[in-house]
């Protein structure tokens, strides 16, 4: 008899392309090039959309880590933005040391996590006669409707960038999946999902306070999955802050496992 053996997983990108699909994932209102870095602005409080990307500097070995971080604070001194980097596995060689020398801390490290999305639909389906399949749906939209802006931009962190933040989101077009998940029909959790070929990235992934140990993060999270698999991903992976103990839990119980960190450098 033939022996059934599962599927293997699917083989991880290289760190370049995971970096470069995240990069693409989050937009910023402006990017501009400096001696090969990708320079954010957008205003508010997210680090990724106002930051250094140093992914797609290369690996010059002629490339001067000062000169570099010279001209990028000039740029951001020059628009009234306090400069930081996000230092990643790309990162060119010595520009993580040269920037604790000019006097930058090391702040806000993230894991980045990959798990195969048919893994995470397997692991978080919920038994018909589990209680919380009853009082918990999702579902993945188009567009983002009230109860999105409700939970991300009007009680969340982009408060302050209110219609600006949904038109830069909403400039991702059809590769981008506006998640939102009720508990007992009110709406609780709200993520952002992006198709890129075979990878779908989670991000924006938040809970109401009060709305929080009912389900509704697994519900959405499961319906992320299958909203990717349904277009052709195979890979699913995330950025989780290292401290966020309750998301890495969740994340774990959907077979999710670190692959590599990140960390911002600024003045703090």
């Amino acid at each position: 008899h033939e022996v059934l053996r599962p599927p293997s997983p699917p083989p991880l990108p290289p760190f370049e392309r995971l970096e470069a699909a995240a990069f693409a994932a989050w937009p910023a209102a402006e990017v501009h090039r400096v001696r090969g870095a990708l320079v954010r602005v957008t205003g508010g409080d997210s680090r990724r959309a106002n930051s250094v990307a140093l992914h797609d500097v290369g690996a010059d070995a002629t490339l001067d880590p000062d000169a570099l971080i010279a001209d990028v604070e000039a740029f951001y001194e020059a628009r009234g933005v306090a400069p930081q980097f996000q230092i990643g596995p790309c990162a060119p060689a010595g520009i993580d040391d040269a920037l604790a020398a000019r006097g930058y801390a090391r702040v806000a490290p993230v894991f980045v996590q990959t798990a195969p999305l048919a893994e995470i639909s397997r692991r978080l389906s919920l038994d018909v006669d589990d209680p919380r399949a009853a009082s918990t749906r999702a579902s993945l939209a188009d567009s983002p409707d009230a109860a999105w802006v409700d939970i991300e931009v009007t009680q969340g962190r982009y408060a302050d960038l209110g219609d600006a933040f949904v038109k830069l989101i909403v400039g991702l077009g059809p590769r981008a999946g506006f998640g939102v998940a009720y508990a007992d029909d009110a709406p609780a959790s709200a993520c952002l999902a992006v198709h890129d070929d075979d990878l779908l990235l989670v991000s924006a992934m938040r809970t109401l306070s009060p709305m929080r140990r009912r389900g509704s993060a697994r519900c959405l999270l499961e319906s992320a999955a299958a909203w990717g698999l349904a277009r052709g991903a195979t890979l699913g992976y995330l950025q989780v802050d290292c401290e966020n103990a309750p998301a890495k839990a969740l994340y774990a119980a959907a077979g999710f496992s670190t692959l590599y960190a990140y960390h911002y450098r600024a003045h703090e």
